[in-house]
């Protein structure tokens, strides 16, 4: 195998793929390793562990002769990103290394036997395509409703995002109890009716790929993996067991609604967030008294660095008998409001229930468990 390339290009395709291989494994050496096949005109990189898989290819390669190699996939990676931004040619060599000319200089990195090396499985007997969808909007979607998972839990279905696709529209869902996200994705073509739970730390891997363009990205599946296809990158997630709450039970009914400019809410918790949590919740509790009067007050103790009480022009208020107080957790809080753009609207009914937040479109649901 000798190919000659751009060093980006084959830096930008290794950083992929180096995190999918397992940074260590002595009993399978192959999960720790990149496959570089060069074919027809295209390089092709794969890895995978046990829960994610990737295969990225490319036409911006001269090929000067076909062929394969496995090698270390985090040592290939750093040593190809310290390279200068030039065309690098790497070349097999009968010693079974990798030469790797850059200008004057060269490497010579160690390949691995392809003993224990299969070819991860994307498609073919098992899998049946669901959807396809716009790559910038399966990525808004999904970064919409990621950081409302959580990242350990007993009940694993919560560590990872709700696929539930039905009546043509994909319903995008992450909770951790406390907060809940639903992202609605409704210009889909070809959906099948189903729910599938994939981890959200893989998903992260899936949404680096993902580009803020209308290019389509196919989505197939079999009974326990979930495959992202575009035009360049393939990536296979492990899907999680386990049933899903039902969601659209756990939405609240509003009686009372407020709304204000994003920008001033999240300027305020921004401040709150750098005052230390109080030591005896190990929360950041905030309070959020609400009057009538067309504020939002929202009050901040913390007993090791003081106190914050910051007050927000309402632009929609409700009219109130008597003020009410929700004490929220202004990390999650602030979170959600990260995740929304100019208006935020926020509906709530008694101080101990769920509240309700959208942004100006409704296509994200957020809801908030108060703290007691």
């Amino acid at each position: 195998m000798k190919i000659l390339i751009e060093q980006r290009k084959m830096a930008e395709m290794l950083n992929m793929t180096a995190r999918a291989a397992s940074k260590a494994n002595n009993v399978f050496q192959a999960l720790s390793g990149v496959h570089l096949q060069a074919v027809n005109g295209n390089l092709i990189l794969t890895s995978y562990n046990l829960d994610v898989a990737v295969k990225i290819s490319t036409a911006e390669v001269e090929i000067i002769e076909e062929g394969e190699a496995l090698s270390n996939a985090q040592y290939l990676a750093d040593f190809i990103s310290k390279l200068d931004t030039s065309p690098i040619s790497l070349e097999l060599t009968k010693t079974s290394k990798l030469a790797i000319k850059y200008g004057k200089s060269k490497g010579n990195i160690n390949t691995m036997g392809k003993d224990g090396w299969a070819a991860p499985k994307f498609d073919g007997e098992g899998f049946n395509e669901i959807f396809c969808v716009k790559s910038k909007d399966l990525k808004k979607g999904l970064e919409a409703v990621m950081f409302a998972a959580a990242n350990d839990h007993f009940r694993k279905v919560f560590t990872g995002v709700l696929f539930d696709i039905k009546d043509g529209v994909i319903n995008l869902v992450g909770s951790d109890t406390h907060k809940l996200a639903w992202h609605i994705i409704s210009d889909v073509e070809g959906a099948k009716e189903g729910q599938f739970i994939a981890p959200t730390k893989l998903l992260k891997e899936v949404v680096r790929v993902l580009k803020d363009t209308e290019d389509l990205v196919t989505v197939i599946s079999n009974d326990s993996t979930l495959v992202f296809k575009t035009d360049e990158t393939i990536i296979s997630v492990r899907l999680l067991d386990g049933q899903f709450p039902d969601y659209r039970a756990i939405i609240p009914s509003a009686t009372h609604s407020m709304s204000m400019p994003n920008e001033n809410l999240k300027s305020s918790l921004g401040r709150i967030k750098t005052l230390p949590q109080d030591d005896k919740t190990k929360l950041p509790a905030a309070k959020l008294l609400i009057n009538g009067n067309g504020e939002i007050k929202i009050e901040y103790v913390s007993e090791v660095a003081g106190t914050i009480s910051e007050v927000i022009p309402l632009d929609d208020y409700p009219s109130l008998e008597e003020e009410m107080t929700i004490i929220v957790n202004a990390n999650y809080l602030h979170e959600i409001a990260s995740s929304i753009n100019s208006q935020i609207n926020i509906g709530f009914a008694e101080p101990a229930r769920p509240i309700l937040i959208t942004g100006e479109d409704t296509v994200s649901k957020y809801v908030l468990v108060p703290m007691r």
